[in-house]
């Protein structure tokens, strides 16, 4: 939905594909409706299609209220104009804008502060197993039992921020960042324990945090299994 979205404010177009093969790509329905500019087919030149993707890509990192404030500007040009089509379309837009600054702002961090901590609680037994998450890097931790995991995940994650993460490409990378952001988005990450570490730096209190967190699991039964 986040992608479609994207797509429709700036027009970016929907066959990557074709795009990769410019000028000698198949132009598509919505470059005949006004919705792309046809890089595949060299219609466009290639550095314009790069601006809208920059475009894209400033919005998603923040640059809501800007957008906003131009859209805005548009939209009512449009209307004066009697483009109502037009401006019904922007109108659309600028609602899926506020939905992105409620629902998914709040979940988008650089990835230099994208640095977690997790304990996932193993099935059948009481003990966690540890992940570390550094901007695309994830790194497999240890199975700890609960009565021992204050003290000894505070040690394995010293000895890991430590460590030069090792190097993986960019694919892999996505790729990993795929996976922890969507399990933090599952019901499943409701049992694990999450320790956020936006400096990508040990917290002074985080074996107090473990230790909390592992009792209120316990007794609350929320720690039922995940791996």
């Amino acid at each position: 939905q986040a992608l479609e979205g994207l797509w429709d404010l700036f027009d970016l177009c929907r066959y990557p594909e074709q795009v990769r093969r410019a000028p000698a790509g198949n132009r598509c329905s919505y470059a005949d409706m006004g919705r792309c500019d046809a890089p595949c087919d060299g219609s466009a030149p290639i550095e314009a299609y790069r601006a809208h993707c920059r475009a894209a890509w400033h919005f998603a990192c923040g640059g809501i209220q800007e957008w906003t404030v131009d859209a805005t500007r548009r939209m009512q040009a449009a209307a004066a104009e009697r483009q109502y089509e037009r401006a019904g379309l922007i109108k659309r837009q600028l609602a899926f804008a506020e939905k992105w600054k409620r629902d998914r702002s709040p979940r988008i961090r650089p990835d230099e502060q994208f640095n977690d901590l997790l304990a996932i609680p193993v099935t059948r037994r009481r003990a966690h197993k540890l992940f570390l998450f550094r901007r695309g890097h994830l790194t497999d931790g240890p199975v700890l039992l609960d009565r021992r995991l204050a003290v000894e995940a505070s040690k394995w994650l010293t000895e890991a921020l430590a460590r030069d993460p090792e190097a993986v490409d960019s694919t892999i990378r996505m790729e990993q960042t795929w996976l922890v952001a969507h399990f933090l988005q599952h019901k499943e990450a409701q049992s694990a324990i999450r320790v956020p570490l936006p400096t990508g730096e040990l917290p002074g209190e985080l074996a107090e945090v473990l230790r909390e967190q592992a009792e209120f699991r316990l007794r609350t039964g929320v720690a039922n299994g995940s791996v």
